[in-house]
């Protein structure tokens, strides 16, 4: 694939930053903040793209699929960055939400000379962690051309996955081979070509729309409390009994009460409230409505038939 570096208008010179080399520090730290500030604006004309991969994203995830990021250098790590936070703020299992990178783990550190130019690995990547057409597959690449990337969606595409691009320029390889594509135009970089800044930065708010939003499709918090996140140390303790206390006006001792029961899983704490139940029949809500909380609180249960509907 021949790359086109000059067509790129992320690799294009910034005129507003020429001089930034002999400027004086907080002139420097204007301009850089300058152009960030251009990113939210940049991302507001792709609003209707992101909620489309959103909801398409979110089927798929209902349907027992999985949401996979490909990307290479920096697009691959903050794939990487994405998926690792889905599970624990959610409490998501750990594989519905995953990363690659070209060149793997070691990519995630360093620098892998020529591994976002392999095509051929990404597949054998993919078919190890068995993609199949429920899974959802992102490719993220700032110059939408990255071999890596390209390879990967055009296999994805073959197994029936959804497949979905993030970008930052127009007309891209990338895009004519996915079904969706999200193109966010940030603009020259600070560093002419330096994509992790810029670019980097709009990629990160994007996946951030991505799996919030998807998340939040599926049920996986209530009104706008993280009542789902897996508790690793004593601050999310406090963190999922604020949120218990603020959705049902318990008190803290009585919250603390119910999540003693549930282990600290709020959200099961919040059925058992809700539905006036016991752990074990709130379990079972919970998995009759997929793990989606909403839902869940929307059911009774009739314990002595074992059957679950709606209220």
């Amino acid at each position: 694939m021949k790359l086109k570096i000059a067509d790129y208008q992320s690799e294009s010179i910034n005129p507003n930053t020429e001089k930034i080399d002999t400027a004086e520090t907080i002139d420097i730290m204007r301009m850089i903040n300058n152009e960030d500030y251009k990113i939210p604006a940049a991302i507001e004309n792709e609003i209707d793209n992101i909620a489309e991969a959103v909801d398409s994203i979110a089927e798929k995830l209902n349907q027992g699929g999985r949401m996979i990021y490909l990307g290479g250098g920096t697009c691959g790590r903050l794939g990487i960055l994405d998926a690792s936070e889905a599970a624990p703020y959610f409490n998501a299992p750990y594989e519905m939400v995953q990363g690659l990178i070209a060149g793997g783990p070691e990519a995630v550190y360093r620098v892998v000379p020529g591994v976002e130019d392999d095509t051929e690995k990404v597949i054998e990547e993919l078919n190890q962690i068995k993609i199949n057409a429920n899974d959802a597959v992102v490719g993220i690449s700032s110059s939408g051309s990255t071999p890596y990337v390209v390879s990967g969606m055009n296999y994805a595409n073959k197994t029936g996955c959804l497949t979905v691009a993030v970008v930052n320029n127009q007309d891209s390889v990338l895009s004519k081979v996915v079904e969706q594509t999200i193109c966010v135009l940030a603009g020259p970089e600070v560093l002419a070509g330096a994509t992790v800044y810029k670019a980097g930065t709009a990629q990160k708010m994007i996946l951030n729309m991505l799996s919030m939003g998807v998340m939040i499709k599926l049920g996986r918090v209530y009104k706008n409390l993280l009542v789902c996140v897996e508790i690793s140390n004593a601050k999310l303790v406090e963190r999922v009994k604020k949120a218990l206390v603020t959705a049902t006006g318990l008190t803290d001792d009585k919250a603390a009460e119910y999540l003693d029961k549930t282990d600290n899983n709020a959200a099961l704490a919040l059925v058992m409230w809700k539905l006036d139940v016991d752990l074990d029949e709130a379990k079972k809500v919970m998995n009759s409505a997929n793990g989606n909380l909403r839902y869940a609180m929307q059911r009774k249960i009739n314990s002595s038939e074992n059957i679950i509907s709606k209220v």
